[in-house]
Order: structure tokens, then C-alpha cells, then sequence
């Protein structure tokens, strides 16, 4: 992950520094489905979240690193993906996996966008 932005935070309770980083994102798309890859390094399944609305792709999640008595540094990310063709996609069967810091997204194709093959009538 690379680190775009610093923005430190004090709550009264608890001090929190906060970092907001953007994940490393892979893309792939082949005749069935888009394929994402994110590399969360750190980040819990509960911590990130996935959303898709009017053709946006949004990750989302916090990382809590170590409280030493003092203050717990919170790093942030957050990614936006907008699909060039929303339609093509099935938003409500999009499968999420989380492996060893890393979150594979798959964004199964409509039936109707997929590739088919024609075959050719011989007269």
C-alpha cells in the first residue's frame, strides 16, 4: 500500500493518529466475470467493506495498529473503481475472498455481455 495522505486525529479518549493509504489494485477481466485484487496487508474481514452503487466500485476499511498505552495508530483506505460498462456486470453476485492480506473481488458478467461463440450455418 502506498501512503497519499497524513492526517493526525485526537479523540478525548482514546488518541488515534490516522493514515489513509491507497491499496495496490489488480484488474482482470475475462469472458465470464471482472476480477479485483487489493492488497490489504493488516486488515481484518471485518474491517473492510464493499459496496457497489450506480456502477462504483467502493472498498473501504481501517487498520488498528498496536496500542502501547499512549495513542493507536488507525490507518484508512478507501478506493474507488467506476466500471466502464455497469451493465455488463452483475453487481448483486459479487463474491468476496480475503487471503493473507488480500482481497479478491469477482464481478460475475450479465449473460446476456458475455462472450459466445456464433457458429456458421454452411449452405
Amino acid at each position: 500500500m502506498s501512503q497519499t495522505e497524513v492526517t493526525p486525529t485526537l479523540a478525548p479518549q482514546a488518541p488515534e493518529r490516522v493514515f489513509r493509504r491507497t491499496p495496490e489494485i489488480e484488474i482482470v477481466e475475462d469472458d465470464q466475470a471482472l476480477w479485483i485484487s487489493a492488497e490489504l496487508p493488516g486488515v481484518v474481514p471485518g474491517d473492510v467493506e464493499v459496496s457497489v452503487e450506480d456502477g462504483v466500485l467502493t472498498l473501504h476499511g481501517r487498520v488498528r495498529q498496536g496500542s502501547n498505552g499512549h495513542a493507536t495508530v488507525v490507518t484508512e483506505f478507501a478506493r474507488q473503481l467506476t466500471l466502464r460498462e455497469p451493465t455488463r456486470y452483475d453487481g448483486e453476485r459479487i463474491e468476496a475472498v480475503m487471503r493473507h492480506g488480500v482481497l479478491e473481488l469477482r464481478i460475475p458478467k450479465h449473460e446476456r455481455a458475455k462472450r459466445r461463440q456464433v457458429p456458421i450455418a454452411v449452405h
